[in-house]
């Protein structure tokens, strides 16, 4: 009798939790060759899901001018690649790097939407701009791209691409994404990172939030608006010498659309950095915000930043195998346009389990920490006023040995709330811990030496139709999963981390797309699956 209460128990949760399908795991980008590294990012659909466009970085764009690599170079040329399909996502074609302009190629870190004026079939891919022969520039870069494709006549074409760049000659623009409309207005938004040049050294600040705004489709747009301003404004004297030597960064700006015109901007506030210029030496606490701004008049003006949530940063505390220095704390965030909870906002995030201390030495690699982290999520229901939860995502961790970041998160018409996030599972294979598992290259040429591995999945939540903040079991989407110890991969700069920032989400009417960095073959691959009901 027992058993048969605990199975009908089960039976009749499961409908509560819709149905939680993951479609087959799809590799994007074509096999590489020259160099290894395809960091998947964006994603955008058409409404009935079968005309699909995907980004990633793409570290071929390294063969030949600028920067001189041996290797084949791609036509046209760039460091982001872009891929289509028009079956759903059940086959892809690689079209390579978008096309450059005269004074700029693609230069990574790709944010993709869908909408436009009048039908809504208008793609949006926006990315940083590498200047090619503009060397004294942070990384050769300096604006962004903005690129608009359509589906015509069963192929993808970019119809064209504009540079966009700060006013100051020393600031600099980076992190860029993109969200559109899709009630055929035209109305689409840009926000980035601005790291203004202060004490007489170019992009020094810590950043600002900004946010630029277009009425008809992407044709016309407006100045630059203040989201959040730069924490460095204390010390901008260049004959003080302690200009520029404490702030908090800012970085990647995510924009979401409320249902009553409201415009909603989430960020990385944080980390607050000391920097002692005798001993070349960096220092943070080890503790990290994530940011939260909203307008209410169409993005002309925004309100006070506000912290959403103090997190233990992951800054210190990356997967074994990741290849960037510092692990960014990249939060997500979307808001309900339909369903019971309608203009409800859902916040994303990771937190290690305790504080990893952030001593960033710079003649010096970084140490290795083996504590967990989970992922969380809060919301509201009065446009970020107030927020409730946090709610875990995922089992409780132990203290070491379990790293789960980069939560992304979508939502259906209905309501319906789905998360995704990578789980890497720690492993030290050998009983001598003084044994070096994985030794990761890191974008600053130095080695992360650890003794254990990360076997990394993704993984799934679903909430009950509706919204309830109420999720269901968790269910793996990766069919196999990755060693990034044993992953091979070029670097492309500080800045282009082996296994990507982040990951694409794009949800449908009955179903979700995602796009993810995959180790599975060996090298980075993008990769592409559906979540929920099939097209």
């Amino acid at each position: 009798m027992r058993r048969f209460l605990w199975v009908f128990a089960l039976l009749a949760a499961l409908p509560l939790f819709g149905e939680q399908r993951v479609g087959p795991n799809v590799r994007v980008n074509e096999p590489q060759v020259g160099q290894y590294g395809r960091m998947g990012n964006a994603v955008a659909a058409s409404e009935d899901g079968l005309r699909i466009v995907a980004a990633w970085d793409d570290v071929q764009g390294t063969c030949g001018p600028p920067f001189n690599r041996p290797c084949p170079q791609q036509d046209p040329h760039g460091l982001t690649g872009a891929g289509v399909s028009i079956d759903g996502g059940r086959t892809w074609t690689d079209l390579g790097a978008p096309p450059p302009i005269e004074t700029a190629l693609t230069g990574g870190h790709a944010w993709l939407d869908r909408g436009g004026k009048g039908d809504d079939e208008t793609f949006y891919l926006v990315t940083r701009a590498r200047l090619p022969d503009n060397a004294s520039n942070f990384a050769g870069q300096k604006g962004i791209l903005l690129h608009r494709g359509r589906f015509e006549n069963g192929r993808f074409v970019w119809k064209d691409v504009r540079y966009f760049g700060p006013a100051r000659d020393e600031d600099f623009w980076r992190g860029p994404s993109v969200a559109a409309a899709k009630d055929g207005s035209g109305r689409v938004y840009i926000a980035v990172t601005n790291l203004r040049g202060i004490c007489g050294r170019r992009g020094t600040s810590g950043g600002t939030i900004e946010l630029m705004r277009s009425e008809d489709g992407g044709d016309t747009w407006s100045e630059p608006v203040l989201v959040s301003r730069d924490t460095n404004l204390e010390t901008t004297d260049p004959k003080d010498p302690l200009c520029g030597t404490w702030g908090q960064f800012q970085f990647t700006p995510s924009i979401s659309l409320g249902p009553k015109g409201e415009i909603y901007v989430a960020w990385q506030f944080g980390l607050e950095f000391f920097t002692d210029l005798a001993a070349l030496r960096q220092t943070s606490p080890p503790t990290n915000s994530v940011a939260f701004s909203r307008s209410l008049d169409g993005g002309r003006t925004f309100s006070y930043r506000r912290v959403v949530a103090t997190v233990n940063s992951l800054g210190e505390n990356a997967p074994a195998g990741f290849s960037k220095d510092a692990m960014n704390d990249t939060p997500r965030f979307a808001v309900a346009r339909s369903g019971p909870h309608r203009g409800r906002i859902y916040y994303v995030y990771a937190s290690a389990a305790e504080e990893v201390v952030c001593d960033n030495d710079i003649l010096s690699s970084k140490a290795y920490s083996q504590v967990s982290s989970q992922v969380w999520m809060t919301w509201s229901d009065d446009r970020g006023q107030t927020w409730q939860g946090p709610v875990p995502l995922g089992d409780p961790v132990p203290w070491a040995g379990v790293k789960r970041f980069f939560p992304t998160v979508s939502i259906l018409p209905d309501g319906t709330v789905d998360v995704v996030y990578f789980e890497s599972r720690e492993k030290q294979l050998t009983a001598d811990p003084r044994d070096v598992e994985c030794g990761t290259p890191l974008g600053s040429n130095n080695i992360r030496r650890s003794p254990n591995r990360s076997f990394v999945d993704l993984w799934w939540v679903r909430s009950a139709p509706g919204g309830d903040p109420r999720f269901g079991p968790r269910v793996r989407v990766t069919s196999q999963t990755s060693d990034w110890c044993a992953s091979q991969f070029d670097i492309a700069g500080f800045l282009f981390p082996n296994y990507g920032d982040y990951m694409g989400i794009f949800p449908l009417r009955d179903r979700v797309f995602l796009v993810w960095t995959d180790g599975r073959n060996g090298v980075p691959d993008t990769f592409f699956t559906t979540l929920g009901t099939a097209p």
